[in-house]
């Protein structure tokens, strides 16, 4: 048999045994690592979410999404999210299948946990009311302080440090893959920083009459001597607080350099108002921690 024929032969019966494989379900494990043998054994199922219509839990549910948003709505919301973060992840790092598969498990198991929490918050809630003694105040006020916890991760995302999808990445990407999504994040927190940092400017020159030359150079002093926070969560209300407390951490004898005598009780009075939130601020994980 000619050379040529016993090779076309030999290509016919490898691929016959491939399609076979695939067509029997046949699927390399989620470890294996070679990406282009990776086939999802299934589609990832939607988290299961015990909705209740309960309308002893709507105040709950006000308390921990905000008024207007029920569960099925804060599902899809999370549901996004978690889609947008692996979409970062993938774009830094280059995903193959078989990490993105296992990042997308992971944090459906945290959009499962974060709703499993708000059930057992509903299951108390209904103890409390139903006994209207005088434990009821105190106890109401430590489930508003959980649900203030709750309603924080839900709108700064399930999935930050401490997530299950967060543990997942760091044992599943490689090394260079983790650098690169570090040097991302890092950028896009800067850029943030850039965004809250120009109107907070803007306000300082009007209320302290700085000229153009002293503006720039107090942006330049807060961006060599301050950092981005980690994250910035729900803080369409603070980000100027946030930009202001970090300034306040700059020495006075350095801000006195750029600014006249005259305008410094100024900035001291702004500064002074801002760090009226500090804790709140830092509770929320809004500042970084100190140098």
């Amino acid at each position: 048999m000619p050379a040529v024929r016993r090779l076309f032969l030999l290509l016919l019966i490898l691929s016959s045994s491939t399609a076979a494989a695939f067509a029997q379900g046949a699927a390399p494990k989620l470890d294996d690592p070679d990406p282009l043998n990776f086939v999802a054994p299934q589609p990832i199922p939607q988290p299961f979410i015990a909705m209740s219509s309960d309308s002893r839990n709507s105040e709950v549910h006000r308390w921990v999404f905000g008024s207007g948003t029920d569960q099925s709505v804060a599902a899809r919301q999370l549901t996004g999210q978690l889609n947008l973060f692996i979409r970062d992840i993938d774009f830094a790092c280059d995903l193959s299948p078989p990490q993105e598969y296992k990042l997308e498990l992971a944090g459906r198991g945290d959009i499962k946990h974060f709703f499993d929490q708000v059930k057992s918050l509903e299951d108390q809630y209904f103890g409390v009311a139903r006994h209207r003694d005088g434990r009821e105040l105190v106890q109401r006020q430590e489930l508003q302080d959980q649900a203030k916890q709750l309603r924080f991760a839900y709108r700064s995302g399930v999935f930050e440090e401490g997530s299950l999808l967060e543990k997942i990445a760091r044992g599943t990407l490689t090394a260079k893959q983790l650098e690169d999504l570090h040097e991302l994040r890092l950028e896009r927190r800067r850029q943030q920083y850039l965004m809250h940092l120009a109107p907070v400017m803007t306000d300082l020159q009007n209320k302290l009459s700085l000229t153009p030359d002293q503006k720039e150079r107090l942006r330049a002093l807060i961006l060599s001597e301050t950092r981005p926070p980690l994250r910035w969560g729900d803080t369409e209300n603070f980000a100027a607080h946030v930009v202001l407390i970090q300034i306040g951490r700059i020495p006075e004898d350095q801000l006195r350099t750029v600014l006249t005598d005259k305008q410094w009780p100024r900035m001291r009075a702004q500064l002074q108002e801002a760090n009226g939130l500090e804790k709140f601020l830092r509770g929320n994980g809004w500042l970084p921690g100190d140098k």
